[in-house]
């Protein structure tokens, strides 16, 4: 027999024995073998009886069928003595969580022995990934600090659910399909046993944004994964792999080449119209020919001016080893019948190769035509002459005019050009009398498609091209203009008719010129001069030549007098130069000029605005590229003045000029900066480095060492380590002087003096400046300062008896030029605190702390501590104080409790302690369980902050309890210790998980004076439905149930109201509240006769205790009365009515 331990659930007790006869095959993998008896002489006197446990671990069953846990039991049997613990491991670590174990004895027989069960629920996710879980027993048998009898063993789904590789089919989509969606899903399907993890990559790499859905039937699990991604994403893939693993069996995967058949060769691709369909009368039909493809799927688009039609001519080419060709048609759209249009035709094939065919060209361009003489010796009266007239556009027709009389042609040819435009060529003969008349003949070329119409006429003046005069015009040159006072300019006409020249002078006629002609004896040579003053020269834009005779139109030939076209703005600067000042001639301006136009110009100097005399001329070369050039001045000593300043001017042709900037005073006053180079050695050994700098006409740099004590020079003059000369944009030289003093004199104070001189400076006074600098010259009084804080003992540090810490922070830059110094009560401390290395920061700052101890006894008796700081160049010092609170104000405390939702919806729940309304701000909390603390790792808190316009802090805490650890009975304090309180405030909530634990409703039946009301408390979960019926058949409609509400306990609460008129009581009516709960089902049932036979208790809703029977009776009279007194005085007022209407 057996007999169970104090506090045993007796359902585990046979729970061995039934798995061992459910799963015989399994039961022998799990048992270790019986331990052989041992036979011995020695008595039980002498040696302990001593039996080791036999383990056994498998999972339970009926918990692998679902929910989110998996139960594993180890089952240790028939050990002796009862002296056993066990400990569970997953994946070979601790498990946190405690077991639910059972242990039995044995009743029967004279040597008893034990039997322990232990249970251990995992989530399903630890269980399904393969997690290895360990049984580990240990069994101390003998007395004393011997080790005892390890012993374990080891399950996991995969031991106990073997299975092979799974098997994975990965479909991707066709071409069609991505060239056509916008999206495309690629599937994976894996046939494994196992909850397999399933993973994509994408040319071997993670893809940044999936949707995986997973689906498992109930025999062979089956996963099914789908990658949607945009299609233009998947055209630039090169390969997908689709990945299944599981610490079951070793890693699978599936690759699928998205590209396709590799394309081995470049087709050809040719566009074209098509003539057929052309003399057909489909005129706008284009035509692609491809050649050479490989097998793979493609599509053709035709394109107007590289922008694809809508339509796409998919075509699934079959796998072949020879090249493939094929023809494509299409038919351009009128409305892209424009001049600007050009058409190709594009093969795409695959996802990333696509050709495109030549263009067309402007197929519906303007019209073109060319109207020519064809040579014929002849030139007497008799014989003909052949004219050829060609046009060329989309669909022309030619037709031959003299005068208004249509004329019929001698031959016409049309045919197809490679750039789609249909040319014809049409002849025409006339006689030689019509040709030498100068009749004008006309050719017309007709397009009716593009409703578009060019036409040319011929004739003996037009057939001769050379007879067209040239014209030679010649101006006076830029430099004559400007020297001279009148000018010349010359028309030369070359031409075999005798044509009439004539001037214009910006366009119109002049009033006076002075023409000269020559003719020679056989070409004509016709000269014409014009003679101008240079002033009215200077004033013109244009002057014209013109040529005029019947056999050409007027001819002329029109000059810029202004000279070439000044198509820039050139850049025009004014420096001193550097290298005459490096040779001695330190009063040299150079003016160097950028992007000049192809036209003459001069270049002068000025001081003050004012031009010296001296003009540099310049011919420039005609150029399409803009020209630079430099001139150089030396400014006489007779302008080396203060208020000087100096520009130079161009001025090209007659109209533009330009005017450098200024070079500033160049002869003014000395400047000078002396400055600090940072350093970060701050000791006595070292170097500091200091930067002197001037500015001015021609200054130099002199060091000098000052006394720090009585402000004198000394002799002795210092070397500088380099020095460095440059030009400024303003003509002014700025030298720079280096030089290192050791940090030893930089930190006593000593004064370093920069001399900057300038000898050819006029006046004395301005030819010396000087400056000096020391390091507290350099240190602003902002850095002078420091954030200085005070911080008093913590609440840890207050319970120690004889000294308390108080620390000073310092907070800024070069700590170590501070000192510091403590005083308690105003008196100077005899010990100094202890300071702490400072430490740097990234933004240029150090932190420092100084502790200062004060005596216990001296700190509660609210002594003044203080903390002067003072910097090395400052008189005054910084000081803070601090004392112990003497008025410190408790703490508040509330516990929230979590809310039904976020109870049912997570594995754990979080309780929150707020603290508030305390001062000063340092609190410790701590979180209790029925009375025990927790551990600090079970919750978490803030630190104390003070609220903008309060006098108090805040702070908060939270506390995660595992769902494991929800009970009925689960009650939870804060406890916060304060400086304010000896002991610790604490604050408690009971039953917090009472509204998610399963609970039973009771429910009560009350009657009022028109309604029944349905009373139901104390019932877990909130989901409740009540239900109104009359005679157990009728559901009632004319009730209002209010909402569920939190009834004191953590339960729920809900009330139902049914209305009733007096003529629904009839007798024998039964009406029933019937209350649907997951844990149980109840019906209260009411009826009318019961109601008479017995004192009931009434409900008035309006207050919360019932009311006596005779009280509700005697309102219901009241009520009767106050209802036939309104009738008898309806009745009346009726009838006085009807009298007074008669």
């Amino acid at each position: 027999m057996l007999f169970w331990d104090q506090g045993v659930t007796p359902r585990f007790c046979l729970l061995h024995s039934l798995f061992a006869e459910a799963c015989p095959a399994l039961t022998p993998a799990f048992h270790n073998p019986p331990t052989p008896n041992l036979t011995t002489t020695i008595t039980s006197s002498q040696v302990q009886r001593v039996i080791p446990p036999n383990i056994t671990l498998y999972p339970l069953w009926e918990e692998l069928e679902g929910g989110s846990k998996v139960g594993l039991l180890c089952i240790l049997s028939e050990f002796y003595p009862d002296k056993l613990s066990v400990e569970w491991l997953l994946d070979d670590k601790t498990v946190t969580t405690y077991p639910v174990q059972r242990k039995l004895q044995s009743v029967e027989g004279e040597e008893k022995t034990f039997s322990l069960n232990s249970q251990l629920e995992l989530d399903q996710s630890q269980w399904t990934q393969g997690s290895e879980v360990t049984c580990k027993a240990i069994h101390n048998a003998a007395q004393g600090p011997h080790p005892g009898t390890t012993v374990s063993r080891t399950i996991s789904i995969c031991s106990a659910f073997p299975s092979s590789t799974p098997s994975l089919h990965l479909e991707t989509p066709r071409f069609r399909t991505v060239m056509t969606q916008t999206e495309v899903t690629a599937t994976c399907v894996v046939h494994s046993a196992y909850d397999a993890k399933v993973s994509w990559h994408l040319d071997g790499k993670d893809p940044t944004s999936r949707t995986p859905v997973n689906q498992a039937s109930s025999t062979t699990q089956s996963i099914s994964s789908n990658l949607t991604l945009p299609s233009s994403q998947w055209k630039t893939l090169n390969t997908i792999t689709c990945r299944a693993e599981h610490r079951c069996f070793n890693p699978t995967q599936r690759t699928s080449n998205v590209n396709g058949p590799a394309v081995t060769s470049t087709p050809t691709v040719l566009i074209r119209r098509s003539l057929p369909d052309l003399l057909d009368g489909d005129s706008a039909v284009l035509e692609c020919a491809i050649t050479q493809l490989s097998s793979s799927d493609l599509y053709v688009t035709f394109q107007a001016n590289g922008v694809d039609f809508p339509e796409k001519q998919y075509v699934d080419l079959p796998a072949s080893k020879d090249p493939h060709s094929l023809t494509r048609r299409f038919s351009i759209p009128t409305s892209h019948w424009k001049k600007e249009n050009t058409f190709t035709c594009k093969v795409n094939q695959g996802y990333s190769n696509s050709w495109v065919s030549n263009s067309t060209g402007t197929l519906f361009g303007e019209l073109s035509m060319e109207l020519l003489l064809v040579p014929n010796e002849e030139m007497s009266g008799s014989g003909t002459q052949k004219l050829m007239c060609s046009g060329r556009g989309f669909n022309p027709q030619i037709k031959w005019l003299s005068g208004s009389k249509q004329r019929s042609a001698a031959d016409n040819e049309r045919r197809m050009r490679e750039d789609g435009h249909v040319a014809v060529t049409s002849h025409i003969t006339v006689t030689q009398q019509e040709w030498n008349e100068g009749k004008d003949f006309i050719c017309e070329v007709i397009d009716k498609d593009l409703q578009k119409t060019v036409r040319k006429s011929t004739s003996l003046c037009t057939a001769f091209p050379s007879s067209t005069p040239s014209l030679h015009l010649e101006t006076p040159r830029f430099r004559t203009v400007m020297t001279q006072t009148e000018v010349t300019a010359t028309c030369v006409v070359h031409s075999a008719y005798d044509a009439k020249v004539s001037w214009l002078l910006d366009g119109k006629d002049p009033t006076s010129r002075t023409p000269v002609n020559q003719a020679s004896s056989t070409t004509q040579s016709i000269s014409s001069n014009l003679t101008l003053p240079s002033s009215q020269w200077k004033t013109l834009n244009t002057i014209t030549c013109r040529a005029e005779h019947r056999c050409f139109n007027p001819t002329q030939r029109t000059s810029n007098v202004n000279g070439p076209a000044v198509t820039s703005t050139p850049t025009v600067l004014i420096r001193r130069s550097l290298p005459d000042l490096l040779d001695g001639d330190s009063a040299v301006l150079e003016c160097a000029i950028t992007q000049l136009s192809s036209s003459d110009l001069y270049v002068t100097f000025q001081a003050n605005g004012v031009d010296f005399p001296e003009k540099q001329y310049v011919d420039l070369p005609a150029s399409k590229d803009p020209h630079s050039l430099t001139r150089r001045f030396s400014i006489p000593t007779s302008h080396w003045k203060k208020e000087n300043t100096f520009t130079c001017k161009v001025n090209q042709g007659y109209s533009n000029s330009w005017v450098s900037n200024s070079t500033g005073t160049l002869f003014g006053e000395l400047s000078m900066e002396l400055l600090l180079v940072p350093n970060e050695e701050m000791s006595g050994s070292g170097t500091q480095k200091l930067m002197c700098s001037g500015r001015g006409f021609n200054p130099q740099i002199k060091w000098l060492s000052v006394s720090a004590a009585a402000y004198e020079i000394r002799s002795k003059q210092r070397s500088a380590a380099d020095n460095e000369r440059r030009m400024r944009e303003d003509g002014h030289v700025a030298v720079t002087s280096h030089i290192t003093v050791t940090q030893q004199e930089w930190n006593q104070g000593k004064d370093f003096t920069c001399e900057v001189i300038d000898k050819y400076l006029q006046k004395e006074d301005l030819q010396k400046v000087r400056m000096s600098i020391n390091i507290c010259a350099v240190t602003p009084i902002s850095s002078q300062k420091v954030a200085v804080y005070l911080q008093g003992p913590t609440l840890q540090e207050l319970r120690t008896d004889g000294q308390v810490p108080v620390t000073c922070l310092l907070v800024g830059p070069s700590l170590g030029d501070f000192s510091v110094s403590w005083k308690v009560d105003g008196f100077v401390a005899s010990q100094g605190g202890v300071t702490r290395a400072p430490k740097d920061h990234s933004n240029g700052t150090q932190t420092e702390q100084i502790m200062f101890n004060v005596s216990a006894r001296d700190w509660h008796a609210h002594k003044l501590v203080s903390c002067e700081v003072k910097h090395r160049c400052s008189s005054q010092a910084q000081v803070e104080h601090i004392t112990k609170c003497r008025d410190p104000k408790p703490p508040s405390i509330k516990i929230v409790r979590p809310s039904v939702s976020d109870l049912w919806g997570s594995n754990n729940a979080t309780l929150l302690c707020l603290v508030s309304g305390f001062f000063p701000s340092d609190v410790i909390v701590n979180w209790e369980k029925a009375g025990s603390r927790l551990p600090f790792s079970r919750y978490s808190s803030i630190p104390s902050v003070l609220y903008a316009g309060s006098s108090t802090y805040s702070m908060n805490s939270r506390l995660i309890v595992p769902r494991s650890e929800w009970d009925h009975n689960s009650n939870y304090s804060c406890a916060v210790r304060h400086e304010s309180s000896e002991r610790p405030i604490t604050s408690t909530i009971e039953n917090v998980f009472g509204s998610v634990t399963p609970s039973a409703p009771t429910a009560t039946l009350l009657q009022g004076p028109s309604e029944l009301v349905c009373l139901v408390l104390g019932f877990s979960s909130s989901d409740i439905n009540i239900t109104w019926l009359l005679d157990n058949v009728t559901e009632l409609w004319n009730n209002n149930t209010s909402t569920t509400y939190r009834a004191p306990g953590g339960k729920f609460g809900i009330r139902s109201h049914l209305s009733l008129a007096h003529q629904d009581w009839t007798p024998g009516a039964v009406y029933t509240c019937r209350v649907t709960h997951t844990t149980q089902t109840l019906a209260l049932n009411i009826s009318k006769p019961v109601l008479l036979g017995v004192e009931g208790v009434f409900f008035d809703e309006n207050r919360s205790d019932p009311i006596l029977a005779d009280t509700a009776e005697e309102n219901w009279n009241m009520a009767c009365i106050f209802l036939v007194l309104f009738l008898i005085s309806l009745l009346y007022s009726i009838t006085v009515t009807l009298v007074k209407t008669k």
